[in-house]
């Protein structure tokens, strides 16, 4: 899943996720990689956080 907008004109934006399907058949095995979205996660906790401690006047 992309973090922010790689390419717009070709479609790769924030949030996208890419999945490939070919397999090298000289492999004896599977590859797979899983991901977290961790980094937009954290940054949720964060604005949540300053979104209280402010106070407008």
């Amino acid at each position: 899943m992309f973090s922010r907008n790689i390419e717009p004109q070709s479609g790769l934006l924030n949030g996208m996720r890419l999945f490939q399907n070919d397999q090298d058949p000289k492999l004896p095995f599977k590859l797979v990689r899983g991901q977290f979205p961790v980094v937009l996660a954290f940054a949720l906790t964060i604005n949540y956080c300053f979104k209280g401690n402010l106070s407008i006047k």
